[in-house]
């Protein structure tokens, strides 16, 4: 990522040489590599209007609406993209992915079905299907589906282990979740995969917190940073050291974090700080901290987190709005940071944090 960021700076002084069309490409590439998610909307929306037959303009649109978590526009600037490159299955499996995101899963389902008639081996395209028939309350066809993406090759079979995990720990079925994710992080660090390994490390630091095991959850969390420093690692890792009241060190982690010029990481350090405060009881400076959060990133976690934090201070009716915005947005916790690493183990609560509003966002999460 450094050297296309590196490169998109340098396209960018040679912008007066371009036609208006790649103009408006490369400042929009140019927003994507420096995370500025407002300024790639807004150019790929000109771009798109002065040029309506911009497949790539359509698409990449889409992806920067879901990075700023808007996922109906999402789904919508994809489908534009496809009525001009419906074969394109990069497109088409992006397309499917944004409607689970939005809630559109019988879209999402059909749309990843459609991936797999033009390309049978892409592996990723299994995992959409599972996201669909998941959120459709169809456990065990996503089981099944699932398995399917191991039939590839090395990338399939690790996609198809953290799948799999997700379902066992969604289901309480901690221990063979737990066996299916230490040989996955087993077979990842061989295959020279240090992040997909984090993601499983940090699942298995959460199915440690489930279980009551808050010293092995955070030996994992430390070593799912040790294996990759990105701000989500680092975020989610940061919030089992929370729990583990390991505080010294997740303060440490917000402080890394909120450094970052991005508005995510800064967002997740104000997250990380709130949950602190509400450890500690502190239900209004977590709810202050949680709000900061919220207006520099609008996040599925943080409005989750708002509602654990109203409920503790006694604002009940908050606390309420807070837990319907999750189950609004419930698409996005299949795959929270939409990277390839599932989620939908955290859809309960019980596995993103135990606590006030759990219940309440497990037991209405397939209604």
């Amino acid at each position: 990522m450094g050297d296309a960021e590196k490169y998109a700076k340098l396209a960018m002084q040679h912008l007066d040489q371009m036609t208006e069309r790649e103009r408006y490409r490369v400042r929009g590439l140019y927003y994507i590599w420096t995370q500025n998610w407002q300024k790639c909307v807004e150019e790929y929306s000109e771009l798109v209007r002065e040029f309506p037959a911009d497949n790539i303009g359509h698409s990449n649109l889409a992806a920067c609406h879901a990075r700023s978590l808007d996922m109906p526009k999402a789904m919508e600037a994809a489908r534009e993209g496809l009525k001009i490159a419906p074969n394109n299955v990069m497109a088409r499996m992006n397309s499917s992915l944004y409607s689970c995101y939005a809630n559109d899963f019988q879209s999402c389902g059909s749309g990843g079905r459609e991936v797999l008639k033009l390309n049978p081996s892409y592996e990723q395209a299994f995992l959409v299907v599972a996201h669909a028939e998941l959120g459709q309350g169809q456990v065990s066809q996503a089981a099944c589906r699932v398995s399917g993406a191991r039939e590839g090759q090395r990338r399939g079979a690790s996609l198809a282990a953290s799948g799999q995990a997700n379902l066992a720990l969604y289901e309480g079925r901690f221990t063979e979740g737990a066996k299916i994710l230490e040989k996955g992080v087993d077979d990842d660090l061989a295959a020279r995969n240090a992040a997909a390994a984090a993601d499983k490390v940090l699942m298995l630091a959460y199915a440690n917190l489930w279980r009551g095991d808050k010293r092995a959850a955070a030996t994992k969390a430390r070593r799912a940073i040790a294996l990759r420093q990105s701000a989500k690692v680092r975020f989610l890792a940061a919030r089992v050291l929370v729990e583990a009241e390991e505080t010294v060190e997740a303060r440490q982690i917000a402080s890394g974090l909120g450094s970052e010029i991005h508005s995510e990481p800064q967002a997740y350090a104000k997250l990380i700080l709130g949950e602190i405060e509400l450890k500690s009881h502190n239900p209004n400076q977590a709810i202050r901290l949680f709000t900061e959060a919220k207006n520099l990133l609008d996040t599925w976690i943080g409005h989750f987190d708002l509602g654990r934090a109203y409920l503790e201070a006694g604002a009940f009716g908050e606390a309420d709005s807070e837990f319907d915005r999750c189950l609004k947005r419930r698409g996005e916790v299949l795959e929270l940071f939409m990277d390839d690493m599932p989620t939908y183990s955290f859809s309960a609560g019980r596995l993103l944090l135990s606590g006030p509003g759990s219940r309440r966002v497990e037991e209405q999460w397939l209604r």
